[in-house]
């Protein structure tokens, strides 16, 4: 994602945040983004990788990590018991984060928590209304709470739905 957000916008980018709370991931993120920024000669304030959660609270939460290729994890809730491939993660909300930051798109695919990621946005989405790329496939009712949730920002989206995939998987929610 991150390479092909440099490369549709020609590294024209102010900042970009990229959020990964598992420590084997938030590894390999780091040493992607060292190696963008050098090969696209970048500011090294450019791309700025952060090692939390994105939800509607913040403090911390329990990671549950999958130890597959390509990776994969999910948060529970905040009181959930630590067990098998878990963690312990920070988590913090878009608001807090961004609290005096411009905020032009948020693109979200963080395995189910999309909804509680944006009730933790509304805020920055009220305030600034970026443009959204919001993934809709990891929890079914997903297709119709998060349009739904955002139509109640009372911000007057325009929204578009995609599915890229022959599979369940991949199916995006554009907000503009």
């Amino acid at each position: 994602s991150l390479e092909k957000f440099l490369f549709s916008h020609d590294a024209h980018i102010q900042t970009y945040y990229a959020f990964e709370p598992d420590d084997r991931y938030f590894a390999a993120l780091l040493t992607r983004c060292q190696r963008l920024v050098r090969e696209w000669a970048l500011n090294e304030e450019t791309l700025v990788p952060v090692k939390n959660c994105l939800s509607r609270y913040n403090g911390s939460g329990v990671l549950r990590n999958w130890n597959l290729a390509g990776g994969g994890g999910a948060l529970l809730s905040a009181d959930a018991p630590v067990w098998g491939q878990s963690s312990t993660v920070d988590v913090t909300t878009i608001d807090t984060f961004f609290a005096h930051k411009e905020v032009t798109f948020i693109k979200a695919d963080i395995e189910g928590a999309e909804y509680d990621m944006l009730l933790g946005a509304q805020e920055t989405i009220c305030r600034c209304k970026p443009r959204l790329a919001i993934s809709l496939y990891h929890n079914p009712s997903d297709m119709y709470r998060i349009p739904l949730l955002l139509k109640n920002f009372a911000v007057n989206y325009q929204f578009a739905f995609h599915h890229y995939s022959p599979t369940w998987g991949d199916s995006l929610l554009y907000a503009w």
